[in-house]
């Protein structure tokens, strides 16, 4: 397990949220936009991946401070506000992916998002897409 803390999963959102642009084309970009430019099709792929190194117990506080705007850098501020559905997609389906099979921690999760404003939207499209596999 890789050790965790908020600029690591924030670079990761970051990374997913933020368009492909010429820079990644020309080599400049991370491994996870370098990939995406290759196959923007592996999005589901790279999130299992990234997740099956992560302890999910520590994920889960960050994901949900992040998810509620709370201190966030001002670029990733900034992508949060220019990108706003793409931001939530990430963070939807960060979370839906780690979480869903464990109900009660889910639950935790949407109940701790339905107290910020930020992190509402996050909480309905969540529910939404566990509806959907219901």
């Amino acid at each position: 397990m890789k050790d965790i803390d908020k600029t690591t999963v924030l670079d990761f959102i970051a990374d997913l949220t933020a368009p492909i642009g010429p820079e990644v084309f020309a080599g400049f970009g991370s491994k996870t936009q370098k990939e995406l430019a290759k196959d923007p099709l592996c999005f589901d792929a790279l999130i299992k991946d990234w997740l099956s190194n992560m302890d999910l117990d520590a994920l889960a506080p960050l994901l949900i401070e992040i998810a509620c705007g709370d201190s966030l850098p001002e670029r990733c501020a900034n992508l949060r506000m220019r990108f706003q559905k793409d931001w939530v997609l990430v963070l939807t389906s960060i979370i839906f992916e780690a979480y869903s099979s464990d109900e009660s921690a889910f639950e935790v999760i949407l109940h701790k998002l339905d107290d910020s404003l930020e992190g509402e939207d996050i909480a309905a499209e969540l529910r939404l897409w566990r509806d959907e596999e219901c």
